[in-house]
């Protein structure tokens, strides 16, 4: 059994419109609808649009949780009314007893599987608390096993019984299409307002991205890829996919440009990570290893001369996709000035492991006679991270600092350094 708490929206028109579509292809069916007048898709829409009203504190209010019990197991197969009764375990564990949620049965990927929609806001308009959901989730999966007849994190995904949205695209899964189509609904989750931003988001989901101009307006493309960022399945447009991804696309980005500015404690948390990375890396790949390690993929831009001029980050544990520009303390010049070192590291170095270590040792210099002086040029970077203007910026700038603000990467030094051997 696998469960999975899909990623939040700031809307519940997109949660609940993606349900209702796959209801009127035949494909799917409400189950149950509690606390709600009744499961008609008007009344549905209507409780919750009254409860999204009354929201004051949250900027993402839609609940989503997929449960897959195992094809293969007999045993796991659920009859409607335990399916009916595991949901409202789940939901009253996760503080959901007294909210509206409906509970949708699937069957158009092959299995059935069940999607439980709610809202994460109650009628006072306060949040629900969801600190440490999934957790909390694992444990009451791990809870209702046995009254269930189901063998936690075994089933349609990986080991653990709770999957995030950190799921990339496996070449050998297999069901392209369910794939493409499934983690573009997650990458379109994340806080973003041009294409260039979905773009990173989609690569970090294992997908490139293309458009082009069809009859009715601009059409996606998409195609995924291997571990190392080469196309590894066939490109798929969203008219064969039977999708409108530009348009849900345009929905999302319009949400967003009305959503407050990101906070600047997130901001700088983040330029924190970018530049320590663009500092300690020898190489880009370590640069991009450094930044996976703290859950942030980097979409590294050059000019056709091969030029760094900037960069789009997306924060997976957030779902925040920001350009390098937005960032406090992170500019042009850093990309360069570490351009130029991961070149010379290379060239110096051979080769450079992903996490920017070295590994086979550099030429050393001709031994010289026992006793005589040996003179060694060493390179200095000086790098500060230094004044608070240029982390914080000037008041309402949320772009690079300012020359004015300080410089980050200061003017490389040599430094003799005279040995006695």
């Amino acid at each position: 059994m696998v469960v999975k708490i899909q990623a939040s929206h700031a809307r519940m028109e997109g949660t609940l419109s993606y349900n209702q579509r796959k209801v009127e292809r035949g494909v799917a069916r409400v189950l149950t609808a509690v606390n709600l007048p009744s499961a008609f898709p008007g009344d549905i829409r209507r409780t919750f649009t009254r409860y999204e009203n009354r929201n004051r504190t949250s900027e993402r209010v839609s609940f989503q949780m997929s449960i897959n019990p195992d094809p293969s197991r007999p045993e796991e197969r659920l009859s409607d009314g335990e399916v009916r009764d595991f949901a409202a375990a789940l939901m009253a564990g996760l503080g959901y007893a007294s909210q509206p949620y409906v509970v949708y049965e699937h069957r158009d990927t092959g299995r059935t599987h069940y999607h439980v929609v709610s809202i994460r806001t109650d009628w006072e308009g306060r949040k629900i608390r969801d600190y440490r959901e999934q957790y909390l989730c694992q444990r009451l999966l791990k809870e209702n096993a046995r009254r269930f007849h189901y063998r936690v994190g075994e089933g349609t995904g990986r080991d653990n019984g709770v999957r995030t949205e950190a799921r990339t695209f496996d070449p050998g899964a297999g069901d392209v299409r369910r794939q493409y189509v499934s983690l573009f609904r997650e990458a379109v989750g994340y806080r973003m307002v041009s294409l260039s931003q979905l773009k990173a988001a989609l690569a970090s989901k294992g997908l490139l991205l293309d458009t082009r101009d069809g009859p009715l307006g601009p059409e996606i493309i998409l195609q995924g890829m291997d571990g190392r960022g080469n196309p590894a399945a066939p490109r798929i447009s969203e008219k064969e996919l039977g999708e409108d991804l530009y348009g849900l696309f345009e929905r999302r980005a319009e949400e967003c440009r009305r959503l407050p500015p990101v906070p600047r404690a997130e901001k700088m948390r983040i330029a924190a990570d970018v530049l320590s990375a663009l500092s300690r890396s020898r190489s880009e790949e370590g640069f991009l290893s450094a930044l996976s390690r703290k859950g942030i993929h980097a979409s590294v831009f050059r000019s056709r001369e091969g030029d760094i001029y900037g960069a789009t980050f997306v924060d997976t544990a957030t779902g925040t996709v920001l350009k390098g520009s937005e960032l406090p303390g992170v500019s042009t010049a850093g990309y360069r000035e570490a351009d130029r070192r991961w070149k010379e590291s290379g060239s110096r170095d051979g080769d450079v492991s992903p996490d920017g270590d070295r590994t086979s040792e550099p030429a050393r210099p001709e031994e010289r006679e026992s006793g005589g002086i040996e003179e060694t040029v060493v390179e200095v970077m000086e790098i500060a991270l230094g004044t608070v203007s240029a982390i914080l910026g000037k008041a309402g700038d949320f772009g690079a600092a300012s020359r004015d603000d300080g410089i980050i990467y200061r003017k490389r030094k040599k430094k003799a350094i005279r040995r006695i051997r």
